[in-house]
């Protein structure tokens, strides 16, 4: 993860967060994460803050400048995740997003978990579909998941979709706003998405080469 202007880089190595300066390379260790499994990492916008998602449903937040010990909070409902690869979006109004398939009446569902800069548990959606990657589009109005579907910040209801490829994994959309890309696991491209439109559109599938199993 990086910070907007590039003056910081984040990333975990040895279950330590760390802070890279951009312009002096001086690293600096902002704490141990006190879990395993650790998937999904988000930067607040003002860098002050680090997020981490676990695969045991706990959110580590952790000072972007190191002065204090990272602290835990609880992001899952009573049924738990059922697939351990948890994310975790920072908005530009300082909510925090992590979202999981979990088990739903014996079903796997998509949660979507918000909560407040602290990491208290505001709210929990359920989405009668799974899905794994989700990113922001740049003005954080949308949340853009794997599968193609957009997701209105306001309302958490599912407003557009693209259609994607099998076993959708991660997705990815670019600085500009322009595009969206999805990996597809079990699929031998990966899906581009054109969010110029209304709705949106997929504008062709980029092959990949085998083997596929693309992230």
């Amino acid at each position: 993860a990086s910070s907007a202007p590039r003056r910081q880089l984040f990333t975990l190595a040895g279950g330590h967060v760390l802070s890279v300066d951009t312009a002096t390379d001086e690293v600096v260790d902002l704490g141990r994460i006190q879990t395993e499994g650790y998937h999904g990492f988000a930067l607040s916008h003002d860098e002050g803050e680090v997020y981490v998602t676990d695969s045991f449903g706990l959110l580590t937040r952790s000072a972007g400048g190191g002065a204090a010990e990272p602290e835990t909070s609880t992001y899952v409902t009573p049924s738990g995740i059922e697939y351990n690869i948890p994310r975790v979006l920072a908005a530009p109004d300082g909510l925090i997003y992590a979202g999981y398939t979990g088990p739903e009446a014996g079903l796997p569902r998509f949660h979507l978990s918000v909560l407040d800069p602290l990491g208290n548990l505001l709210h929990n959606q359920i989405y009668p579909f799974s899905s794994l990657g989700m990113d922001l589009t740049p003005e954080g109005r949308f949340i853009v998941l794997g599968n193609g579907d957009f997701i209105d910040r306001k309302s958490l209801g599912v407003v557009a979709h693209a259609p994607t490829g099998r076993a959708h994994n991660e997705v990815h959309v670019t600085a500009d706003g322009l595009r969206a890309y999805v990996t597809n696991y079990n699929s031998t491209f990966a899906t581009v998405i054109d969010l110029r439109s209304a709705p949106v559109e997929v504008t062709k599938h980029v092959e990949c080469p085998p083997p596929n199993h693309a992230h």
